[in-house]
């Protein structure tokens, strides 16, 4: 097979006997069917890509049971003899990667004592044969007992001085290693004749944690947990290593030190041989250590090659893949259990998310939570209707709404009292003026002489439904232009209802409402109407708004839901506990059905449910009806 990390074709699509050429190679596909003519799809993979169709959720590795050591593989694929063939390579390139792992230390003993043998056979060659030489020139072939004797001595010590300085060379290429965190090469002391059970033991944690090092890079990156984790127990070994080694090392020193003396004083003992004999009794020195060395070795060699021809890997396949053929079996329950779980989590969640950083305002039993002024009433969604829903709909759900409202205010004062009521809001589009025209008429036709006061000369409303002109209104009285009250009052043609229109803008109307001709006003509307409605600015917009309070026996604050902001309660509750409005309560206005508190709704109660309601709707509801009874 051809084997590319990054395949690219610029043709796409070729002839069946045509070879494809790719840079590593080419490929031919024949065309072995009995149809005369046909297409085949060859999808061409990298290696990255290839790999992840056997990995991940595809390949499960369980233990047999919890007190087993033995492991089970199971692979998901849609070629089973394939998947098959891919679990036996595996599991043999996992086994000869670890004996390959286990080998390297071998491997790497062996190495180093061959260039270590390299250098002393050559040292051996030349001193046997500058030996014989010697005698052969000399005619001597034996030594005096005294000079037999000082050569033995020599050669012990001598060779014992060999022994040390190799275990020094290998402190000190240890010693570069750790420097350099070459940690692959690091031999064992033990595997060349250096019994230090201090030292060999961390130099075989040291090994071993390596070893797991690289066994976890093969599916983790540096930066896991589990890797530094590995590479601080390396570099505490490390550390401790390199303290251990100058203790060694300091020993080492001493030694030899103490072998050099040694020597050179038997070596003064030469002095009294045949010149003759000293010489050919330090040939055969040179000789006889390098032999030794020699011998030494060839039997740690020896040792370090039985160790990596008798490595076994410590684990092994106790049974090959068994390929199945049976189709994997779907599992309908689970999908069903995880679609309901994402059907109901998904929403709850976006809802969540969604109400989290809403600051609109949406249910009233929030608003009550909210305000510490109390709520008196809640006005519905009005979809169909013109503004003067009142007069023009009288059995309209918003109709009893505002009858409601009605009611509510007359537990406040007594029924027969005369009173004055200010509607206000934090900012323009809260419903204050469409409260106010309906106010009044619920008020008017319970027969309460009635007059709506537009107070707002900023940005007056149009009374539509009222048919009034508003060429004069309460801007010319407060300037003084009109004298008499009675020429501002506009009647409507529904009785028991009078309009006092805002007339044109003046450019200072604050001033005009706080001066005494407005005092004068409410004195003479007082004397005669039973209700008076004041439609004001927005309190949040104005200031001169905050005067009518004083002149009004209750004040109405309207909020609106998905329109006014949720911080406006805040300012609203600062209104009665800062600026001292005592009678302050709200109104809820445009209201969504399903957070109304009244369930005539829908039950053919008001005049607008039959245009409400779908023919579903109501052919349901009557059957519960017909169960109910």
């Amino acid at each position: 097979g051809i084997i590319t990390e990054n395949p690219t074709m610029i043709q796409t699509g070729f002839l069946f006997g045509e070879p494809v050429l790719f840079p590593d190679g080419k490929i031919l596909v024949n065309f072995s069917g009995t149809q005369p003519n046909g297409s085949l799809v060859i999808k061409i993979r990298d290696r990255e890509s290839l790999a992840q169709q056997y990995i991940g959720d595809n390949l499960q590795i369980i233990s047999a049971d919890k007190t087993s050591s033995i492991l089970l593989l199971t692979l998901d694929t849609n070629h089973p003899q394939k998947g098959g063939d891919y679990l036996n390579m595996l599991m043999k390139v996992f086994l000869d990667n670890e004996l390959n792992e286990k080998n390297i230390i071998a491997r790497n003993t062996v190495n180093f004592i061959d260039m270590q043998l390299s250098g002393v056979s050559d040292s051996l060659n030349y001193t046997e044969k500058k030996l014989e030489q010697f005698r052969s020139s000399n005619r001597t072939y034996n030594i005096s007992t005294e000079a037999t004797t000082i050569f033995e001595k020599l050669t012990e010590l001598e060779k014992s001085l060999a022994h040390e300085r190799f275990k020094r060379g290998y402190y000190l290429n240890l010693q570069d290693y750790l420097v350099r965190e070459n940690y692959s090469e690091i031999l064992v002391p033990a595997g060349l004749g250096i019994e230090d059970p201090v030292l060999n033991k961390l130099v075989e944690d040291l090994i071993a944690q390596q070893s797991d090092k690289s066994r976890y890079l093969a599916t983790q990156t540096e930066s896991s947990p589990t890797v530094q984790e590995v590479n601080r127990k390396i570099k505490d070994l490390n550390n401790s290593i390199n303290e251990a080694l100058k203790n060694v090392s300091r020993n080492s020193n001493l030694i030899v030190q103490d072998l050099e003396k040694r020597i050179y004083r038997i070596e003064n003992q030469f002095g009294k041989l045949p010149e003759t004999e000293q010489n050919l009794l330090n040939i055969k020195r040179k000789n006889s250590l390098n032999e030794n060395l020699y011998t030494f070795l060839l039997q740690r060699r020896a040792e370090a090659a039985i160790s990596l021809a008798s490595n076994m890997a410590s684990n092994k396949i106790i049974e090959p893949a068994l390929v199945n053929f049976i189709p994997m079996r779907l599992r309908p329950l689970l999908n069903y259990i995880l679609a309901i779980l994402v059907g109901l989590i998904f929403p709850v969640v976006v809802i969540a998310f969604r109400e989290s950083f809403s600051v609109k305002v949406k249910e009233v039993a929030e608003l009550e939570t909210m305000l510490t002024v109390p709520i008196v009433g809640c006005i519905g969604q009005n979809k169909k209707y013109a503004p003067l829903v009142v007069l023009n709909h009288p059995r309209a759900g918003i109709t009893e709404a505002f009858r409601a409202l009605r009611t509510n205010l007359d537990f406040i004062f007594h029924k027969d009292s005369q009173v004055t009521v200010m509607i206000t809001s934090t900012i323009a589009g809260e419903g204050k003026s469409f409260c106010a025209m309906n106010l009044g008429s619920v008020y008017s036709m319970c027969g309460k002489k009635t007059i709506i006061v537009e107070c707002d000369m900023h940005k007056p409303f149009n009374f539509t439904g009222f048919d009034l002109n508003n060429t004069e209104g309460l801007s010319n009285f407060l300037s003084g232009q009109v004298h008499q009250v009675q020429d501002i009052i506009q009647q409507t043609e529904h009785p028991n209802l009078d309009v006092l229109v805002p007339g044109p803008i003046p450019p200072n109307p604050a001033e005009l409402l706080i001066n005494n001709r407005f005092k004068q006003l409410m004195q003479e509307l007082k004397q005669r109407y039973d209700v008076i409605i004041l439609d004001s600015s927005p309190l949040g917009l104005t200031n001169e708004t905050l005067y009518l309070t004083r002149v009004a026996d209750l004040t109405i604050y309207m909020l609106r839901q998905n329109y006014s902001d949720k911080s406006f309660c805040q300012y609203i509750n600062s209104l009665k506990e800062k600026k001292g409005i005592k009678k302050l309560y709200v109104v809820v206005n445009d209201i969504e059905d399903k957070y109304l508190n009244y369930q005539g709704n829908g039950y053919g109660y008001y005049d607008d449910d039959s245009k409400n309601e779908n023919t579903l709707k109501t052919i349901f509801k009557k059957v519960l009806n017909k169960a109910a009874i």
